[in-house]
């Protein structure tokens, strides 16, 4: 388990990522992190990453 605020961190140290809710805090969505390992930092320039990327933002503004 890794808690982080980060979002290229969490897809590219994990294999799923929970995205939470504001209070209360439940998972809102579990998402498998598709990259095979190991992972090159390179990874992060992929478009599957910003996709990735793009779609916990979405899930996170929900609560702004």
């Amino acid at each position: 388990l890794y808690i982080t605020h980060a979002i290229d961190e969490a897809l590219y140290l994990s294999d799923r990522v929970l995205v939470m809710s504001e209070r209360p805090g439940v998972i809102r969505k579990e998402i498998k992190v598709p990259f095979p390992r190991p992972r090159a930092p390179e990874i992060r320039t992929h478009p599957d990453f910003h996709r990735l990327t793009d779609e916990i933002w979405l899930l996170l503004r929900r609560d702004a």
